[in-house]
Formats: structure tokens, C-alpha cells, sequence
């Protein structure tokens, strides 16, 4: 079974990557993926090409300490109306009960647990099943998350952590967790004391969102893309109409993402197309007026310019092996 991780989990690699004068667009490409990868918010991503796409930015950004730096920029409040209901809870103990039960929903095989050790609680957070690729980045991105929980509590507390990881750089990483830090643990969990649970969540300890206009700006022409393809064809045009801004400012913004308007609708429709061929409930007529398509022979010139196979064929293999069309969201 294929564990994923929704987009919007981390969606903090391109904010981490404006910050460091990268357009994550052309970085992701080089590694090939879509750049829908980190702006889709509603999609999902295959949790070993996750792992895989850290390490990689890990090794190109020559950046051990990734995962930290990649939840630096994590938000709290990214998560929309779960945001609002764990931001809404009345104590910490409340919170952290409310983040494990809503984490399947965000990154399956991902398991928060919380118990007492003691006079101490017990966060853990475990990634269950089998990987491919090193995880020590999402673990570490794991941990200053959680951290920035506890950080909600209004009292401060003392925090012990334990990691699964060497201790290279271990000053840096107590620095950034705040915290005495154990290496080379056999599980990921934070420490702290009991009755800090009762404590009250201060909403205004949340850390705002520090994206860039421009990952602001992209993320919502994906965003506006999906909604208008439900009733019409997006243009550029009409997409930076809805968004209240002129045509070039979208541009100058998308350009700085390193995406234009033209590909962020391509990949949109390529990957609906192999969802949509997926589900089976579709015909292929009406898979291309889903996709704003004006006949079934232009999604189908589009289809083979992407996958090289016209759509019959690819649903004739998926029919014959599910697990061969994948759920990545690679560059065709």
C-alpha cells in the first residue's frame, strides 16, 4: 500500500526555496517533477517520492539540516479549516489530541501519539511502514512542527527531545528546537512536563505565513485554475481578472516561481487526465470536456505529447496493472 503525503504538507519547500533566490519551478524540473508537486494543494504525493524530492534539495542546496529549514517556514495556520480547529482548541493537551487524530489526513502512515512518561508527556511521532529513501528530513521536519506546538502553550516549559538521527551539527539543531536534544534515538519524541497540558492555547503565538507574494500569487492561479475548469477554459487573461490584479503582475510573479501561466494549466490537466482515466467512470469524450478541451482528438494529441500512449491505452494497461500508473506527480 502506497503511503501519501498531501501537497499542502509541504508546500513549505517552495518558501524555503525563494527564500535561498531558487525558483523551485526550474528545481523541480531538474529533478523531475511537476510543479504542481508543491502548489496543487488538493493533491497528493507518493510518500517516497516525498522523501526522495528532500533528499534531493538536500544534496542540491548542499543543506544538511533541511528539514529544519523547510519547517522554519511551515505555517501553522496553512491548513485551512483544520487550522482554524486546532488554533480554536481551549488547552495544548487539547490541541496535540486534535493534531493526531487529523495527521492521517494530511500524511498517511504518519502516526502522533501522545502518553505519560511520568511527571512528563510523551509526543511521538512515528512514520509507519516500509521506505525507499532516507526519511531523516521529514523526521526533522517532524520535530520543529511539533515543536512550534508546544510553542502555543501560554507558559513556557522546559522540552527534552529525542531524534532518530546522528548528532551532526547538534548545536545548530538545539538552537532550532529550543530544546536539549538525545541522537540516535530509536524513535522521534519531545518531552515535556505533564501539567503543561492544561495549559491554555494562545492563538496569537501562531507563526504567520511567511511565503512570498509570488508563492502566494502561484498558488492561488493553481487554485483558480482548478475552480474555473469546471465551468469553462482558463486564460491567463481571466485568471489575473479574478485574482484582482493585472495580467503582467500575475506574469512577473509566476515568472518568479519559475512556472508560466501555459505550464501551470498543462500540468494541471495532465495530471487530472491520468486521475480521471484512473477512476474509470469517465469516458474519454467526457474526460476532455472536464478538461476544457473542445473535442476528444485534442486531449487526445495532448495525452500522447505527454505520456506517449493515447489515453485507450494507458487505461487498457491501468486496467490490467492499477499499480503501474503511480500517484506522483512526475514531469511527463
Amino acid at each position: 500500500m502506497h503511503q501519501m503525503i498531501r501537497t499542502s504538507s509541504i508546500e513549505s519547500l517552495g518558501v524555503y526555496l525563494l527564500a535561498r533566490n531558487e525558483k523551485p519551478g526550474h528545481i523541480l524540473r531538474s529533478i523531475g517533477l511537476s510543479p504542481c508537486a508543491l502548489l496543487d494543494r488538493d493533491a497528493w504525493l507518493d510518500r517516497d517520492q516525498a522523501l526522495a524530492l528532500e533528499n534531493d534539495l538536500a544534496n542540491i542546496m548542499c543543506d544538511p539540516l533541511l528539514g529544519f529549514h523547510i519547517a522554519q517556514q511551515f505555517s501553522l495556520v496553512q491548513y485551512e479549516e483544520s487550522s482554524t480547529h486546532l488554533l480554536n482548541q481551549s488547552t495544548l493537551g487539547d490541541a496535540l489530541r486534535y493534531a493526531a487524530q487529523i495527521i492521517p489526513s494530511i500524511e498517511s502512515g504518519t502516526r502522533l501519539s501522545l502518553r505519560r512518561k511520568g511527571r512528563m508527556a510523551c509526543l511521538t511521532s512515528e512514520m509507519l511502514g516500509d521506505f525507499k529513501h532516507d526519511p531523516r528530513h521529514q523526521l526533522d521536519g517532524h520535530s520543529l512542527v511539533l515543536r512550534k506546538l508546544l510553542q502555543l502553550a501560554g507558559e513556557p516549559m522546559d522540552v527534552f527531545a529525542r531524534l532518530p538521527r546522528d548528532s551532526t551539527m547538534s548545536e545548530e539543531i538545539e538552537c532550532l528546537l529550543e530544546a536539549k536534544v538525545e541522537f540516535n534515538a530509536d524513535s522521534l519524541e519531545l518531552l515535556f512536563p505533564w501539567d503543561a497540558l492544561e495549559a491554555p492555547l494562545l492563538m496569537a503565538r501562531a507563526p504567520v505565513a511567511t511565503a512570498s507574494d509570488s508563492h502566494k500569487v502561484c498558488l492561488r492561479v493553481m487554485r483558480t485554475i482548478s475552480e474555473t475548469m469546471k465551468t469553462g477554459r482558463p486564460t491567463a487573461e481571466k485568471t489575473a481578472e479574478t485574482l484582482g490584479t493585472n495580467l503582467r503582475a500575475m506574469q512577473r510573479h509566476l515568472a518568479g516561481w519559475g512556472v508560466t501561466f501555459e505550464l501551470l494549466l498543462d500540468n494541471y490537466r495532465r495530471d487530472s487526465s491520468r486521475k480521471l482515466l484512473a477512476a474509470g467512470r469517465y469516458s474519454i469524450t467526457e474526460i476532455a470536456h472536464r478538461l476544457a478541451y473542445s473535442d476528444s482528438a485534442h486531449f487526445t494529441r495532448a495525452f500522447r505529447r505527454w505520456y506517449g500512449v493515447p489515453p485507450n491505452q494507458f487505461r487498457a494497461q491501468i486496467s490490467v496493472n492499477p499499480s503501474s500508473w503511480g500517484n506522483e506527480l512526475m514531469v511527463g
